[in-house]
């Protein structure tokens, strides 16, 4: 069994995993749809910096779509 490492030990042995919030963002152009599947739980770090790249990015609006499917494992 190998050894756990944190997130920040994760992120600095493979940066490549790990690029800018606005590179990511950049590839999603006005008028596409962005579909998140929750599952049981909402991805609030990707929906919060979703969000702060369209606020200061007003002219890429984007329609971000989150399934209303329940989960009964939640319910």
């Amino acid at each position: 069994m190998g050894i756990l490492m944190t997130p920040d030990e994760i992120q600095n042995k493979y940066p490549r995993k790990f690029p800018p919030e606005n590179s990511i963002f950049k590839s999603i152009h006005r008028s596409d749809r962005v579909y998140l599947e929750s599952g049981c739980g909402e991805p609030q770090y990707l929906l919060s910096a979703l969000t702060r790249y369209v606020e200061s990015n007003p002219l890429n609006v984007v329609e971000a779509v989150q399934s209303a499917r329940s989960c009964a494992v939640c319910a």
